[in-house]
């Protein structure tokens, strides 16, 4: 049972539903965050981010633990380094997202949109991945041990050299 999601530009189908529209410009302290936004190593540490549209924001080094990004758009966003590590990423778009190195462990992407993301030597010990997409994705070298894959769309991902331990839903 593979992932269908909608085209590019369009809501996912269940963030009408979950009352998640997205927002042209996300809203922090009074701050506007744009599309394309310079957030390098910013301290995002629990915030709310649901359905912001963040695509290709430089979050490198970001601190984006135990964040609320469910449905935002961070689609090409450059997240090399960051820490997201318990945070909340449901139907979210990463597809062509650059999450190399970054920290993901317990991270809830259950149908995030993984498409053609780099996540070399990426920490994505016990993330839950239910029905993602991770369509031609890198994982190279990363560490997925006690992840949960079921349902989740693999083709053309490359797994060299990852750690799959204890993995749930996937057969190498």
């Amino acid at each position: 049972m593979g992932l269908k999601r909608e085209p590019v530009g369009r809501e996912p189908r269940h963030a009408e539903r979950m009352g998640l529209k997205r927002k042209p410009v996300a809203e922090l302290s009074g701050y506007k965050i744009q599309p394309g936004a310079d957030l390098v190593n910013a301290n995002l540490k629990g915030t709310k981010l649901a359905a912001a549209n963040l695509e290709r924001a430089n979050l490198v080094g970001a601190n984006l633990e135990h964040a609320d990004l469910i449905g935002a758009n961070l689609e090409c966003a450059n997240l090399v380094g960051a820490t997201l590590a318990g945070a909340m990423l449901y139907i979210t778009c990463l597809e062509g997202a650059n999450l190399s190195g970054a920290n993901l462990e317990e991270a809830l992407l259950n149908g995030a949109n993984l498409g053609k993301a780099l996540l070399v030597g990426a920490n994505l010990v016990n993330a839950n991945l239910t029905d993602a997409n991770l369509t031609d994705a890198n994982l190279t070298d990363a560490n997925l041990s006690g992840a949960d894959l079921t349902d989740t769309r693999i083709e053309g991902a490359s797994f060299t050299n990852a750690i799959l331990d204890g993995v749930i839903g996937f057969e190498p």
